[in-house]
């Protein structure tokens, strides 16, 4: 037995006492579904497949919206995040007894997420106009915000010498007063109130509270209005109006964006040889529309595949940085942040060596403590790819498979952009640096497919020996009439 089901027996054992023949009766069941979502991770015929799904959707994507570019990045869960999601199942499972006297174990949820996706909107033709209903009315309301767009983008030409250039020191203008520049920051408040979806109530909170802190410099200004702004306002993270209009503007085209992407991404299933042919098609099931108190957006599909039915995001460039590293960011949540691990303490005193000097050291000393360094990190990393298309090689996908230090900085590091831990993880992962050749093995690799390379795969004996293998998952893993979103879950998930 390998090392990943010697421990999900350990694990699952902790989980519940050892009470009752019921008991044991779901503790049995839940090492079964770990051992079989084990195979997402483990089984590389699965893994193959999945590469080769996802090549395809880029290359329907590239033949027919060619300058509407999308990325994919995709995961296999976190063994951590998967025995906590499963056991979290568990203690809803009820038992009962079949005709032999046979323990049945029901009400577990099946996990739809351990493979999953994300499609990115990259660039996109501007769209003024639109035969679906639902675009055009967007394009509308997009339409009736324009004139606050171009009016605050025109300020922006007056703090700056070059409004192309970074908002810098060197590029700064003084010539407008504190109001004047409090006033146009609480004006850009209040429209994004508007813009966002009235259910985002955390996210309007924290505009609201924005604009208290505005009315409170307002108190203060009022014994000096014309006083020219300096560049500790305009450098101020609290209140900001560079951040604020850069918020602005990713929000102002996201809502007519999403239903763009929705709109071609479903269509790639209609009529498909490619898609097809992997035995691959769009669930009969509508368009989830995921959106949270705290801003975060989303679209979900849902495909069916030999392996069982998988979920995909669809999101707007700018609501996938805002969900990583946003308002919406995963962290923010409570519980949800992971700690990182502790550097072995034979580790510590090589940290400022130079790369050769690190591993004679470790080549003549007695170091412990890296192998439960690299366990624990992988436990709660998932496996991270990203696809996008080949700038150099027209209809070529390019995916990297990223490394295990790669997968744990972007699982440690996936906090928003304003909490204070930030400095401190900068300092953890730049002492980590220069050993991370002696903690993590797997490196990052990159592969690249055309459509000859989907089409000669679906007809080879790996494909095959894949639904062999599949069959078996599918049957003991998923249902047809299970839930398809925990609505309870995170976005972001592990």
């Amino acid at each position: 037995m390998n090392e990943f089901k010697e421990q999900i027996q350990r694990l699952a054992h902790r989980a519940l006492p050892n009470t009752s023949q019921e008991q044991e009766a779901i503790r049995s069941y839940g090492e079964k579904q770990l051992e079989k979502y084990g195979e997402f991770h483990e089984n590389p015929y699965v893994r193959d497949y999945f590469n080769h799904l996802v090549a395809a959707i880029m290359i329907s994507q590239y033949e027919n919206y060619e300058q509407s570019g999308i990325n994919i990045p995709y995961r296999y869960k976190a063994h951590k995040s998967t025995r906590d999601k499963v056991n979290k199942r568990l203690k809803k499972a009820t038992v009962h007894y079949n005709e032999n006297g046979d323990t049945i174990v029901d009400n577990v949820e099946p996990l739809l997420d351990i493979f999953a996706m994300e499609v990115v909107s990259r660039r996109r033709p501007t769209i003024t106009t639109s035969s679906n209903t639902e675009i055009q009315a967007l394009l509308e309301e997009q339409k009736q915000n324009q004139a606050y767009l171009e009016k605050f983008q025109s300020f922006k030409r007056k703090l700056l010498i070059n409004d192309l250039k970074p908002s810098k020191s060197n590029n700064y203008r003084y010539d407008c007063s504190q109001w004047e520049y409090y006033k146009m920051c609480a004006e850009i408040l209040e429209r994004l109130k508007q813009i966002v979806e009235p259910d985002a109530i955390e996210l309007i909170e924290y505009y609201n509270e924005k604009l208290a802190t505005i009315q409170e410099r307002f108190a203060f200004l009022k014994s000096y209005p014309d006083e020219n702004i300096t560049a500790e306002d305009l450098e101020d993270s609290k209140i900001n109006f560079f951040d604020l209009l850069t918020d602005y503007e990713g929000k102002f085209y996201n809502k007519t964006e999403l239903a763009i992407l929705t709109e071609q991404i479903t269509s790639l299933f209609e009529d498909n040889p490619l898609l097809e042919g992997l035995g691959v098609k769009l669930a009969d099931i509508p368009v989830e529309k995921k959106r949270t108190s705290r801003g975060y957006e989303s679209n979900f599909v849902y495909l069916d595949t030999p392996i069982g039915r998988v979920e995909c995001q669809l999101q707007t460039e700018d609501q996938y940085r805002f969900a990583n590293y946003g308002f919406a960011a995963h962290t923010k949540m409570k519980g949800k942040k992971l700690n990182p691990v502790e550097i072995p303490d034979d580790l510590k005193p090589i940290i400022n060596m130079k790369i050769q000097e690190v591993k004679e050291y470790v080549r003549t000393h007695d170091v412990t403590g890296i192998d439960d360094f690299r366990d624990e990190a992988r436990d709660m990393s998932p496996n991270s790819y990203l696809s996008r298309m080949d700038d150099n090689e027209r209809g070529r996908v390019m995916t990297i498979e990223f490394g295990d230090y790669s997968n744990y900085k972007k699982v440690i590091s996936q906090v928003s952009d304003d909490d204070t831990i930030r400095r401190f993880l900068y300092n953890y992962f730049a002492r980590l640096y220069p050993i991370r050749d002696i903690l993590f093995e797997k490196e990052d690799r990159s592969f690249g497919f055309i459509r000859t390379d989907v089409e000669e795969y679906m007809n080879s004996e790996e494909f095959e020996h894949f639904k062999e293998i599949a069959a078996t998952i599918n049957k003991d893993i998923t249902s047809d009439d299970s839930p398809f979103l925990d609505k309870n879950d995170d976005n972001g998930e592990r």
